[in-house]
C-alpha cells in the first residue's frame, strides 16, 4: 500500500512540475513574442525554441526579426538568469544575446529614425542588473551610418558602467567621419586594454596608423598615450569619453611637424587660401557628438618659414572694409607673401572657432582672424 501512494505521490509531483515546466514555456514564448512585436512593430518574428530551467534560466534559440527591407536580425540565443531569492526582490540578475547578426538597410532614414525601430520601453516591475552582448555581428547602411564588424560587451546596470567592450571593425562610417580597420578592447579596472585604428577619415583629412592603451575605470573610458600620424607630421594625445553619456568627450592633443599644405588640402581650404610650411602646438578640447564646446590651443611655424596666398577675395573684401585699407593693397601683399615665423591660436566662441594667426616675414607682418561659423567636427559651416 506504501509504495503505491509512493509511486501515487511521484507521479502527482512529476505532473505538477512538468505542468510548471511546460506552462512556462508557452508563457515564455507568448511574453517574449508580445514583448518583440512591442520593441520591432511591423515586424515578422519567429522563435524556433524556448527552454525554462525553474530555478535559474530562461532561454529562447534561434529567433529572427525581420522587416523587409530595413532591418533582419537573427539570435541564435537570448535569455535571462536569476535565482529565487531575485526574483522574490523583482530582479533579473543578466539577460544576455549571444551570437547576433544585424542587418540594416535604409538609402533615407538616418540614425535617429533607425532607432525608432527598437522602441526600448521600462521592463516593467522587474529590474535587471546587467546585459551581455556576445559575438554581435553588424552589417548596416544609412544615410548617416555605415559599419560592417563585430563586438561584445557587458553593460552594469545597477551603476551605469561598462564592466568590458571589444569591437573589431572593419569598416565604420558616422555622418562624414570614417575608419578602418578599428581595433578596441578593454575591461573595467583591468590594464592592458588596446585601441587602435588603421585610417581615420574626415573628409580627405587622415589620421593613420593610431594606437593607444585603454583604461576603464567605472565610469570613465581613458584613451592614454595615444598616438597617430597626421599631414605629414604626428600627434600624441590623451582622450576622456563618460561611458555613461557617450557623446561627450574631453582631451589634450599634442602637434609635431604638420605640414600646412597637407592641411588646407585635408580640409579643402583651397578656395579660400594656400600655405605651405609646418607647424607644431598643443591642443585642448572638450564636447558633445561632433560639436566642439571648448577649444583652445597654440600653434608655432617651425623654420624655414613659409608662404601664405590668399585666393578668396571676397575675404579680401571684407578684410579691407574692417581695416580701411586699399582691397589692391591687400590681393598684392598676399599675393605670395613669405613668412619666417608665425603662430596661430585657437579658441571657440558661442560655436564660432576663431583662428587668430600672425605672421612675420621679410615683407613685414601679416594678422588674420578667420572665423568658422558654427563649426563642428562634421564640418565648420562659413568663414569670414
Amino acid at each position: 500500500m506504501k509504495k503505491h501512494k509512493f509511486i501515487l505521490s511521484s507521479a502527482i509531483v512529476f505532473f505538477c512540475v512538468f505542468s510548471v515546466w511546460f506552462g512556462a514555456r508557452i508563457v515564455g514564448l507568448s511574453l517574449i513574442k508580445e514583448r518583440l512585436s512591442d520593441l520591432f512593430p511591423q515586424s515578422i518574428i519567429t522563435i524556433e525554441k524556448c527552454n525554462f530551467a525553474p530555478l535559474g534560466r530562461l532561454t529562447f534559440k534561434n529567433i529572427k526579426i525581420k522587416k523587409s527591407p530595413v532591418y533582419e536580425i537573427t539570435v541564435k540565443e537570448a535569455g535571462a538568469a536569476y535565482s529565487l531569492p531575485s526574483l522574490f526582490k523583482f530582479n533579473i540578475p543578466l539577460a544576455y544575446l549571444h551570437d547576433v547578426h544585424i542587418y540594416l538597410n535604409s538609402s533615407k532614414k538616418i540614425i535617429p529614425e533607425l532607432i525608432k525601430y527598437a522602441r526600448i520601453r521600462s521592463p516593467g516591475v522587474f529590474s535587471l542588473g546587467a546585459i551581455e552582448l556576445k559575438d554581435i555581428k553588424v552589417q548596416a547602411k544609412s544615410v548617416d551610418l555605415a559599419a560592417s564588424g563585430n563586438f561584445s560587451a557587458t553593460f552594469n546596470l545597477l551603476d551605469d558602467s561598462l564592466d568590458h567592450c571589444c569591437i573589431n571593425a572593419e569598416s565604420l562610417r558616422i555622418n562624414n567621419i570614417q575608419s578602418k580597420n578599428l581595433y578596441f578592447c578593454a575591461k573595467q579596472k583591468k590594464p592592458g586594454g588596446i585601441f587602435s585604428v588603421k585610417e581615420l577619415m574626415l573628409d580627405k583629412a587622415r589620421l593613420k596608423n593610431v594606437q593607444s592603451s585603454v583604461n576603464l575605470n567605472g565610469r570613465k573610458l581613458s584613451l592614454v598615450n595615444l598616438s597617430g600620424e597626421i599631414f605629414r607630421g604626428v600627434v600624441n594625445a590623451e582622450l576622456n569619453l563618460n561611458t555613461s553619456q557617450w557623446d561627450k568627450f574631453d582631451g589634450n592633443l599634442k602637434f609635431k611637424g604638420l605640414d600646412l599644405e597637407d592641411f588646407v588640402g585635408g580640409f579643402e581650404l583651397e578656395k579660400k587660401f594656400m600655405m605651405s610650411g609646418k607647424i607644431g602646438g598643443s591642443l585642448e578640447l572638450e564636447g558633445a557628438g561632433a560639436k566642439l564646446n571648448i577649444i583652445s590651443g597654440k600653434f608655432d611655424t617651425e623654420a624655414p618659414g613659409g608662404t601664405l596666398v590668399i585666393t578668396d577675395t571676397a575675404f579680401l573684401e571684407k578684410l579691407s572694409e574692417r581695416t580701411g585699407q586699399s582691397f589692391n593693397i591687400l590681393v598684392e601683399g598676399f599675393r605670395n607673401y613669405h613668412y619666417n615665423v608665425g603662430s596661430i591660436n585657437l579658441s571657440i566662441d558661442k560655436g564660432d572657432l576663431i583662428c587668430d594667426t600672425r605672421l612675420d616675414g621679410k615683407n613685414g607682418k601679416r594678422n588674420l582672424t578667420i572665423v568658422l561659423h558654427d563649426f563642428s567636427l562634421e564640418r565648420g559651416r562659413s568663414d569670414d
